[in-house]
């Protein structure tokens, strides 16, 4: 299977090819990595096609919520990512009413990265 998503800019806005007027695709392991962030930044109820997608909000954030939590409701997500076998790392920094997710996936033979901020 190739992995093929819209791509994204640096700025997080939908990529466009030279021309300005059209659209630039990612794909491989960059779409893998790109779809993982995606629905790390989703809640669940969010995506009108596919309501169970994203993150359960209730499994992420309030005080009672452990790392463990966090980290197994991410790793649940990730591991829906088309293209991602498996989740060998998730790290939770946490800040005020937000956590900082590290985490590191494995897609074939590729390992990929990523870091996003939850809540705040």
């Amino acid at each position: 299977m190739t992995a093929l998503c819209l791509a994204e800019s640096s700025t997080g806005d939908l990529a466009l090819g030279a021309n300005g007027r059209s659209i630039s695709l990612a794909s491989g392991t960059t779409a893998i990595a790109l779809m993982a962030k995606q629905r790390l930044r989703l809640l669940t109820g969010e995506h009108v096609y596919d309501t169970d997608a994203g993150l359960r909000l209730s499994s992420i954030l309030g005080p009672s919520i452990s790392d463990a939590q966090v980290q197994a409701e991410v790793r649940r997500v990730l591991l829906q990512v088309p293209g991602v076998d498996r989740v060998r790392e998730i790290r939770v920094t946490r800040s005020g009413r937000s956590a900082t997710v590290r985490w590191v996936a494995v897609a074939g033979t590729e390992t990929l990265v990523g870091v996003e901020t939850l809540g705040g």
